[in-house]
């Protein structure tokens, strides 16, 4: 997909990490705090890549028949698995919950600064 290509991904993955090492270093330094912060980046990443797949096909020029059920079922899915990975960090660090939130945060802007072109057009 066009719109995959425009991103960087040695930059982006660089940030996170770099973000996700930060973050750990304000937490407690605990097993599951490290776990989560890296489970939800990589959960994030994926609803990220699934979020750019669906625009990318929403805005291709050639409007070609698009398979409906496929788009309804990705943006089901891309919900379904952010719900997921903050149960999943309510559920093991409680408290530490806005250290996943803010790599959530983080990691929008990453895929904005890793982006070749700033704009997605």
């Amino acid at each position: 997909m066009e719109i995959l290509s425009r991103i960087n991904f040695k930059k982006y993955i660089l940030m996170v990490l770099a973000s996700t090492t930060i973050l750990f270093g304000f937490s407690d330094h605990s097993l599951a705090v490290l776990l989560v912060l890296v489970t939800v980046s990589v959960i994030v990443f994926i609803n990220q890549i699934i979020l750019l797949y669906l625009v990318g096909v929403m805005t291709y020029k050639k409007r070609k028949k698009k398979k409906k059920k496929i788009l309804v079922f990705l943006a089901i899915f891309k919900i379904l698995i952010l719900f997921f990975a903050l149960s999943l960090g309510i559920h093991f660090i409680g408290d530490k919950i806005i250290l996943p939130v803010l790599n959530y945060v983080w990691q929008i802007f990453a895929i904005y600064f890793s982006s070749k072109q700033r704009s997605f057009h």
